[in-house]
């Protein structure tokens, strides 16, 4: 099986943390980084090269990437819907990750851009929606729907 090559929104360590895990417990290979150009660095980001959003179906096409946003902290949930939103209009399909260390039932609904990180406890008949991070040690309980 081929791996997925992902670009990762984002270059600072929840990003960094993301393409770990993607690199290193799943079928992906994390081809670069990408973030609005007034965020652009210097530098490339763990030796990753970073390209302005408004670069990126240039850089990294739509037809052979996935893309990933897992941004955090500020203005979170808006600022990772708007980009995931963008992200799709120029054709990139979204990727989830679910750690190989996390507890999760068989068949149980996880939509786009979703990462679930090692610990995680999801019970039976969970239901879980676009945009989502789950992080470290969280358990949802069963029957919930987030």
């Amino acid at each position: 099986m081929s791996k997925t090559q992902v670009i990762v929104f984002g270059c600072q360590s929840l990003s960094g943390n993301a393409a770990f895990l993607l690199s290193n417990d799943a079928n992906h290979r994390v081809v670069g980084h990408v973030v609005d150009k007034a965020f652009l660095p210097k530098n490339n980001f763990y030796t990753q090269q970073v390209v302005a959003f408004e670069k990126l179906a240039e850089v990294f096409p739509p037809d052979a990437h996935s893309l990933i946003v897992p941004l955090g902290w500020t203005r979170s949930n808006q600022l990772r819907q708007g980009k995931c939103a963008e992200g799709k209009a120029m054709g990139y399909s979204l990727l989830s990750y679910v750690s190989s260390r996390a507890s999760i039932w068989p068949n149980t609904p996880i939509g786009e851009n979703v990462l679930i990180f090692e610990g995680a406890i999801i019970q039976p008949f969970v239901q879980l929606a676009d945009n989502i991070i789950i992080r470290s040690g969280a358990n949802i309980g069963h029957h919930s729907v987030v």
